[in-house]
C-alpha cells in the first residue's frame, strides 16, 4: 500500500495495476455483497489480464446494474479509463470510488488515504506530461488529504495526538475531523500504522522535490525517515536506502553537513549486515566520497571512491556505472597530484571500454582522459582524445536516430 508511482503517461495505469488483484482485489479489499464469480466480474477480470481494457470496461459498467455502489468495480474502471487515456473519466470513477469508501468506512479509512494518493498521482501525471501546471495544486491537496488520514489513524493506533507539523496543520480538514461508525478508525497495528505514513509522506515529499521545492521536502523526508525507522528498525535494508536517498537529498540541497552523519549511519549498518560489499554498498561509497569531493576534501573522498570502484570491478559492473564511477575516482588523483596513478586509471578504464559496445560509456571515460591531459597541459595528447571523442559522438547521434 502507498507505493510510489512515477508520473510518466499510461505508465502510472500500468503501476497501478501490477500493484493490484483484478477487480475484486486488494487495492479497497472490502467486504461487498457482489459475488466474485459473476459472469461480468470473470469475464473484466479475462479481459484485464489480456489488456483489452475497452472490453473489461464493458464488463464492468454489466457488473455494475447488479451492485452500483462496488467501490472495487468503480476504482478498476477509473484504471481502465487510465490505461485508455481517458482521464477525465478516470478521475471521476476515482472520486466517487473515494466517496463510497468515506461513506461505508469512515473518512480516515486507510483505503481513502490510498484513494487520494492514486487521485493525486493522476493530477501529477497530468502536470508533468501534458504541461497543466493548475493541476498541480489539486496533486498537493489530494497528497495531503491522504496524509492527514494517515496521520489521524496513526493517532488512533498510537495514542499520541497527530503531528503539529506544518502539513499537518494545512490539512486538518473536515477528513481529519469527521466522526466514525466505529470506535476504532481503522483495524491495523502500530507498525502498519507507522509505514503508511511514512509512504504517503514519501509521495508528498517526492512532489515537492521534482519541482525542487526543498524546504517543504526536506521535513516530509525526514519524518518519513523516523517513522520507517520505528516500524523496522535503522538497519533495515529499506531504510538504509531511504536513509542514503535522504543524504542525497542533503547533498543536492547544499547540507553536506547533514547529509554527512546519514552515511555514516548507512554503512556502518551495511557493515555490520556483511552488505558493504553489495552494489547498495557501492553506491553509498561512491556518494559519499562525491561528498567529500565537492568539499574539496580529496583525500577523504579517494578512499571512498577507491573503495566503491574496487568493490564494483568485483559485481561485473554496468559499464556506464563503471565508467563515471572510475572517472570520478581519477579526477579526486588528478587534484591530488597523483598524475601518474590518474592516468594509468585512465588508460585502463578506456582500454576496457573499447572492446565493450556501450559508446556512450566510452565516451565518460574520454572526457576524463582528456581532462587530464589538459590539466597536464599536454595539448598533443588532449586533441587526439578530442578529436575520438568527437568521432564518437557522431557515431552514438546517428545511432540514436
Amino acid at each position: 500500500m502507498f507505493s510510489r508511482y512515477s508520473p510518466c503517461s499510461k505508465a502510472i495505469a500500468l503501476a497501478i495495476l501490477a500493484c493490484a488483484q483484478l477487480v475484486l482485489g486488494s487495492a479497497y479489499a472490502c467486504p461487498c455483497a457482489f459475488d466474485p464469480s459473476g459472469p461480468y466480474t470473470a469475464a473484466a477480470n479475462a479481459a484485464m489480464a489480456s489488456k483489452d481494457y475497452a472490453g473489461a470496461l464493458s464488463y464492468m459498467a454489466q457488473a455494475l446494474k447488479y451492485d452500483k455502489d462496488n467501490p472495487n468495480i468503480i476504482y478498476n474502471m477509473a484504471l481502465m479509463y487510465l490505461a485508455t487515456g481517458n482521464y477525465q473519466d478516470a478521475e471521476a470513477n476515482m472520486i466517487k470510488s473515494i466517496d463510497i469508501l468515506s461513506n461505508n468506512y469512515g473518512k480516515a479509512h486507510r483505503q481513502v488515504a490510498q484513494g487520494y494518493i492514486d487521485l493525486g498521482a493522476l493530477y501529477e501525471n497530468q502536470a508533468t506530461d501534458f504541461n497543466k501546471p493548475e493541476l498541480k495544486q489539486k496533486t498537493e491537496d489530494c497528497y495531503m488529504k491522504s496524509i492527514a488520514l494517515c496521520e489521524e489513524i496513526y493517532s488512533d493506533v498510537s495514542g499520541k495526538p497527530p503531528a503539529q507539523s506544518k502539513q499537518a496543520l494545512q490539512t486538518n480538514s473536515k477528513e481529519s475531523n469527521s466522526k466514525h461508525k466505529s470506535k476504532k478508525i481503522c483495524d491495523i497495528d502500530l507498525k502498519q500504522a507507522q509505514i503508511d505514513l511514512s509512504g504517503v509522506m514519501r509521495h508528498l515529499a517526492d512532489f515537492y522535490n521534482t519541482d525542487d521545492n526543498y524546504k517543504q521536502a526536506e521535513p516530509l523526508y525526514s519524518r518519513a525517515l523516523e517513522l520507517e525507522q520505528k516500524a523496522y528498525g535503522p538497519d533495515n535494508k529499506e531504510v538504509c536506502k531511504h536513509k542514503a536517498d535522504l543524504a542525497k537529498f542533503y547533498c543536492e540541497a547544499s547540507k553536506p553537513q547533514l547529509a554527512e552523519p546519514l552515511f555514516k549511519e548507512v554503512l556502518a549498518s551495511l557493515e555490520k549486515n556483511n552488505e558493504l560489499d553489495s552494489r547498495a554498498g557501492v553506491q553509498v561509497l561512491y556518494e559519499y566520497g562525491n561528498l567529500y569531493r565537492d568539499q574539496d576534501k580529496y583525500n577523504d573522498a579517494e578512499i571512498m571512491l577507491k573503495r566503491s570502484v574496487d568493490v564494483l570491478s568485483k559485481l561485473t559492473p554496468d559499464e556506464m556505472d563503471f565508467a563515471e564511477k572510475t572517472s570520478a575516482l581519477a579526477d579526486v588523483l588528478d587534484k591530488q597530484g597523483k598524475k601518474a596513478e590518474a592516468e594509468k586509471l585512465c588508460e585502463n578504464l578506456v582500454a576496457s571500454l573499447e572492446k565493450g559496445g556501450n559508446k556512450e560509456a566510452l565516451m565518460v571515460a574520454l572526457k576524463q582522459y582528456h581532462k587530464h591531459f589538459l590539466v597536464l597541459h599536454n595539448k598533443i595528447e588532449a586533441e587526439k582524445i578530442a578529436g575520438k571523442i568527437k568521432i564518437l559522438a557522431s557515431q552514438v547521434s546517428k545511432d540514436d536516430r
